[in-house]
């Protein structure tokens, strides 16, 4: 190993679109409490994800589909 070489990992950027989704009360106006909004926002946010050299052959979308799936379970608190 020598020190300055980075290829140990591959960084994937990955953005959704915007799909255009809106919470909305009965009345057909828009959400405004505090827990929709943190789940827009957190949806917003890019990712930036790390994986190592020994998973060059998967492709960058199945790496996002691994850690959608992945976050999923994290967030629903459920088990497989």
């Amino acid at each position: 190993m020598r020190l300055g070489v980075f290829d140990v990992a591959r960084l994937i950027l990955h953005a959704d679109q915007t799909r255009g989704r809106r919470h909305t009360t009965l009345k057909g106006e828009r959400r405004l409490g505090k827990q929709s909004r943190q789940h827009a926002q957190r949806e917003a946010e890019p990712w930036l994800l790390m994986v190592c050299q020994q998973m060059a052959q998967v492709s960058a979308g199945q790496v996002v589909a691994i850690y959608r799936r992945w976050m999923q379970i994290e967030l629903g608190g459920s088990a497989i």
